[in-house]
């Protein structure tokens, strides 16, 4: 998927802004931080992989936010929603 060079810019911008600061191990989030981790992991989703990898404050954006989700899924702070659409996205995936 292509998108528009200057959307992807905003983008990552609107990740830059929204994600907190680099996940520190030991310390404890609040729900809007790792809140903020899962939108932030939605955002690059929804602009695609390659456009984020091809952009150097793509690349340092797609490491803080996956620092961020291990530490979420480590805490066990994932909520029940996202737990439920995470598991119907997989389970939808395993069928195609």
């Amino acid at each position: 998927m292509t998108i528009n060079r200057t959307h992807v810019e905003c983008a990552l911008k609107a990740v830059e802004n929204m994600l907190p600061d680099p996940h520190v191990p030991g310390i404890i989030a609040s729900d809007d931080e790792w809140g903020a981790a899962v939108s932030a992991g939605k955002v690059l989703l929804g602009i695609g992989l390659e456009n984020v990898q091809g952009e150097d404050k793509g690349e340092a954006l797609l490491r803080r936010t996956q620092d961020w989700l291990v530490a979420l899924l480590q805490a066990g702070a994932l909520g029940r929603r996202e737990r439920v659409d995470a598991g119907g996205k997989q389970t939808c995936n395993s069928q195609a």
